[in-house]
């Protein structure tokens, strides 16, 4: 192996990945301008080639065969346009390897009596640009295949001429001293690869943590300016939950036990509010708080989060009546919600936070703590916000701590002639279709 790392092993002979997946992966990371190198070499090639027939009809040898410019021309032209047919741009290594051996085959085959190393070296140098980052064992295969058939054509070598022999280890020494720069190129080459994908990944955990603790929008900033900007949301839609008796509930629980329970209840919250577009915000305890309506706008934020708070409770109904079938201790949950403006932003230096301040949120607490068990305590103007969509309860002016009375609102269901189920829990298709038009 050449790299220490189990999930990219490389054979040691072929160079190739032994994932396939990862070195087609490979394969296309370069690709583009694999192409362009590719015509790029075919051009230079037709031009020189162009040149040494010139050469060879005008000033060297009378009896050339002057059909080989028209070949080789011919030849060089057709392959550039096919470089542009998408089968032929997949697998282009492959079809290159082969043309590789046709033209050198061709290359020995009409220079009978001619010098032709120099050609054939012209070849191995052609071949190490067509096959610099991939196919390594083409190159070395096509080339001994060229050397081989250039030896058989050179019949005098049998007889030891000294010239023969000198162009053979002048040939050898230059093939050898190529392949292996090809060599070490290719592993550079997928060294840089796989380097570059690990930092990828690494960037991509980074982003997904990140996004996990942060908005999407607020983290994308955060990452292009280094610092968020506080920011006034002039309409937002907070929820709070809390169980009832935790602490006592508690007592009687291992502490990995009680993770694991309030861990299971957060998990399903976090599903929820993603599915209904609403930011969590933080658990303090056994608190929950998620707020609609930011970082990006929207109307339909109270309407969501009712929606929301119907689900979180519905969980917490289905598993109060497995836990009693059982004669287990359960949680029941209080809700509270309320909409206003707030203020955002990011606070911490090392360890990032996205928080919002304001009296809406202080008011939506009181929401939650002013309700009660198995239900949902909305604050007026929340109602006066959602009272199309949902039959509410009203509760009259209840005494909230540092605010004096206030209006409250049980949410008891969805208006029956837009639910779909007898509980008013599901809405039906009027109800997605007035929430649209919002």
């Amino acid at each position: 192996m050449i790299f220490d790392l189990k999930k990219f092993e490389i054979s040691r002979l072929t160079l190739f990945f032994k994932d396939r997946n990862l070195n087609q992966e490979y394969i296309q990371s370069y690709q583009d301008d694999y192409l362009k190198t590719v015509r790029l070499v075919t051009i230079i090639f037709n031009l020189f080639t162009l040149f040494v027939d010139i050469f060879y009809c005008l000033y060297s040898v009378a009896d050339f065969r002057y059909y080989i410019l028209f070949t080789n021309l011919s030849f060089g032209i057709v392959f550039y346009l096919l470089t542009y047919l998408p089968y032929i741009k997949k697998n282009i290594s492959k079809y290159l390897f082969f043309i590789h051996l046709i033209v050198g085959f061709w290359t020995v085959e009409v220079s009978h009596g001619y010098e032709v190393s120099t050609l054939i070296i012209l070849q191995i140098i052609i071949s190490l640009s067509i096959f610099p980052r991939n196919y390594f064992l083409f190159s070395v295969i096509g080339n001994s295949v060229l050397i081989l058939y250039y030896l058989y054509d050179k019949t005098e070598f049998i007889n030891f001429n000294l010239n023969i022999v000198s162009e053979f280890f002048f040939l050898m020494g230059s093939c050898f001293y190529l392949e292996l720069s090809a060599y070490m190129k290719e592993i550079t080459n997928k060294k840089d690869f796989l380097n570059s994908k690990k930092i990828k990944e690494q960037e991509e955990k980074a982003n997904l943590l990140l996004e996990n603790i942060l908005p999407k929008d607020i983290a994308r900033e955060l990452k292009e300016k280094g610092f968020v900007d506080p920011q006034e949301f002039p309409d937002a839609t907070i929820l709070f939950t809390d169980f009832k008796n935790f602490t006592s509930i508690t007592e009687s629980l291992l502490p990995s036990d009680l993770l694991k329970e309030l861990d299971g209840y957060f998990f399903q919250f976090d599903e929820i509010v993603k599915r209904y577009n609403i930011e969590k915000l933080k658990t303090i305890g056994d608190s929950y708080m998620c707020v609609g309506g930011i970082p990006k706008k929207n109307n339909t934020h109270p309407i969501d989060a009712c929606l929301a708070s119907f689900e979180m409770q519905k969980i917490m109904n289905q598993m109060k009546q497995i836990k009693i079938s059982i004669s287990v201790p359960f949680w029941e949950l209080r809700v509270g919600i309320h909409t206003g403006e707030v203020i955002g932003g990011v606070i911490g230096k090392s360890k990032f936070a996205f928080d919002i301040w304001g009296d809406t949120v202080n008011l939506a607490s009181r929401m939650e703590t002013g309700g009660e068990v198995g239900k949902v305590n909305i604050s007026e103007i929340t109602y006066l916000r959602v009272q199309d969509f949902f039959e509410c309860e009203y509760r009259g002016e209840i005494e909230v701590k540092n605010k004096g009375k206030v209006k409250m609102y049980f949410l008891t269901r969805i208006h029956p002639k837009l639910s779909l189920d007898g509980k008013g829990q599901v809405p039906n298709e009027k109800f997605n279709l007035l929430y649209q038009n919002i």
